[in-house]
């Protein structure tokens, strides 16, 4: 039997895998977050069913023929993992290691997911991380440095004579580790991003550029070690309005 409504549309299930990413982060980064992220859960039961019914465990014909659907798992796996949530949403206390080994479990229930939804998104529109954080020509490479370590970012983009450009983690540590000694680092970090580029001590590499209807099988083929910029087709290369790493499609 079919549980999942026939009538989902690309946007229903870009949002949920959104959802899914957020409430799986929210989850590694404090495990005492467990019943916060567990509602996405209950979001999504309500996108694949079209109803707001009462409780996690009213969605769950739905969430397993969803998690049935992804590769390499089997349906009693998928109804282990989910009743193991479902047992721990309905408690209302965990604490120290059991808490962590449930939001464990949860994180691995996420991931289920996130992998069937991912099985059906064709474009880059449907997986691009939106509103993604850039660097500007005048930013400090303080400031750069910043904003990768705060965010676990592995490369960010920068709009550079006409085109988006990436710049790598790699290319700023080798710029700062070149430093002679403290006052030369100080120096370096309060460089603008500019200064540093002109002068050839930080090298931006032209960034891999698409659309948002670009087919991700295309994207997979061309990728390389960056990301792929997503840019407004309407508005020529000038408005970027989505990135893809290859994180995000793993």
């Amino acid at each position: 039997m079919t549980y999942i409504r026939s009538n989902i549309v690309d946007a229903e299930w870009s949002d949920c895998l959104s959802r899914l990413r957020d409430a799986r982060a929210l989850v590694l980064r404090d495990a005492e977050s467990f019943h916060q992220a567990a509602m996405a859960l209950e979001r999504v039961g309500q996108m694949l069913c079209g109803k707001v019914r009462n409780g996690l465990g009213a969605y769950e014909n739905e969430l397993l023929e969803l998690g049935t659907t992804a590769e390499t798992m089997d349906s009693a796996e998928v109804a282990r993992l989910f009743a193991t949530v479902k047992e721990a949403r309905n408690m209302a206390v965990h604490e120290g290691a059991w808490a962590r080994h449930l939001s464990s479990r949860l994180v691995d229930f996420f991931l289920i997911l996130e992998q069937a939804i991912m099985s059906k998104m064709k474009y880059a529109q449907d997986i691009m991380v939106r509103q993604p954080v850039v660097a500007e020509m005048w930013h400090l490479v303080a400031h750069v440095r910043q904003t990768m370590l705060a965010n676990s970012f592995s490369s960010l983009p920068v709009f550079k004579d006409g085109r988006w450009h990436c710049i790598s983690d790699l290319t700023i540590m080798r710029f700062l580790h070149g430093a002679a000694d403290a006052k030369d680092l100080k120096a370096r970090l309060s460089a603008q991003l500019e200064v540093a580029i002109s002068a050839g001590e930080i090298l931006p590499d032209v960034a891999m550029c698409w659309t948002p209807d670009s087919k991700l099988v295309e994207i997979v083929a061309a990728m390389q070690a960056g990301p792929a910029l997503v840019i407004d087709s309407r508005s020529g290369t000038s408005r970027l309005v989505g990135i893809l790493t290859p994180f995000d499609l793993l």
